[in-house]
This record gives structure tokens, sequence and C-alpha cells, in this order.
């Protein structure tokens, strides 16, 4: 399975969004970055949060066997499985 970590980072109004991919061999594969994001959805994908050593950023982790990212409209981040 590919995972995204996906990392939150508050700010008035709005997120600052990093994206580190990693594909089904567990290696780091590459990373996005979007400031601005005010709404992220995710389908077909799960998602974990873990226990953190702080309250800032917040990290979250997104599986599917395929996952497809986009921005729209530039305010709302899609995090997608693919469906099989």
């Amino acid at each position: 399975m590919e995972m995204v970590f996906v990392t939150l980072t508050f700010l008035p109004e709005e997120y600052r969004v990093k994206l580190e991919f990693y594909g089904e061999d567990g290696r780091h594969v590459k990373t996005l970055e979007y400031e601005g994001v005010k709404q992220i959805v995710f389908k077909d994908v799960e998602v974990r949060v873990n226990r953190q050593l702080s309250q800032t950023p917040l990290v979250m982790i997104a599986s599917a066997e395929g996952l497809d990212v986009s921005l729209v409209e530039n305010s709302v981040l899609y995090v997608r499985g693919k469906q099989g």
C-alpha cells in the first residue's frame, strides 16, 4: 500500500500542508507543499492519526493501493485512493 504523510500547520484561516509520499516498498518518493489550503477531503483512503510528541504540526497518514492528490480552486486539497 502506498502512503502519504499529511503534515498540517495551522495558520489564521488556512493550513500550510506538506505531503510526503512513500511507495509500497516504504521508500520516500516525493514531497509536495501547499500554502493557503482551507479544506482537505479524503476519499477512498484509510486515515490514521498517531500519538504525537507535540500538538503542532498535526500529522495524519493516508494509505491506499494508489494515491492521487489534487488542489482544486487553490484552496481544497483532495487525497484520493484509486478504486480498483
